[in-house]
């Protein structure tokens, strides 16, 4: 286990990728199912409605497990899923677990957008540097999963990210319109 912790943070210092990771199927599903539970917990402590915990869950292994899955398929790569789907949801566990002070710090205390403290400014910024990581991080990843350009590999990290936070904000968006109307 400490082998494979040394290489994902190996992975996060873009020092090693996902061929260098074992073929493990079982440790691929313990990390997937780590990351499902940390951010159903994170999403619980952050006040999320239940209504859209669900939802939210499906989209994230959707994002993790399907995306991945289809782009190798797509590039006919799939022999690489176990060993990418370690490296994506094992650096993920990594990030995540890096940012729960943070989020705990943000929860904590009312940060107003409008009046920002020094302490919210650097917690802010330190919550979009883990942001920025975690996206070169999946380029890096992504890049030698499918064989492509870093520029490509990393543009569809970004491309990736965005599309799940636009499907995650449509969900709130959705379940707070019905919320509204369940209520009235």
């Amino acid at each position: 286990m400490n082998e494979l912790f040394s290489r994902l943070f190996a992975i996060c210092r873009l020092r090693l990728g996902p061929q260098d990771m074992p073929y493990a199927p079982a440790t691929a599903r313990a990390l997937i199912v780590s990351v499902l539970l940390l951010e159903m917990a994170l999403s619980q402590l952050l006040a999320v409605p239940d209504r859209v915990l669900l939802p939210r869950m499906l989209l994230s292994f959707a994002m993790l497990v399907g995306a991945p899955w289809l782009l190798l398929r797509l590039r006919t790569r799939v022999g690489r899923l176990v060993q990418t789907l370690i490296a994506l949801a094992g650096t993920s566990l990594l990030l995540t677990v890096a940012l729960v002070p943070l989020l705990l710090i943000s929860a904590g205390g009312s940060i107003d957008p409008a009046n920002p403290t020094p302490a919210s400014l650097w917690v802010s910024a330190a919550v979009l540097l883990l942001v920025v990581w975690k996206l070169m991080i999946n380029g890096h990843i992504l890049r030698y999963a499918l064989d492509w350009p870093p520029l490509a590999a990393a543009l569809l990290a970004l491309g990736l990210f965005l599309i799940e936070l636009g499907l995650d904000q449509w969900l709130q968006g959705f379940a707070a319109g019905a919320g509204s109307t369940m209520g009235g």
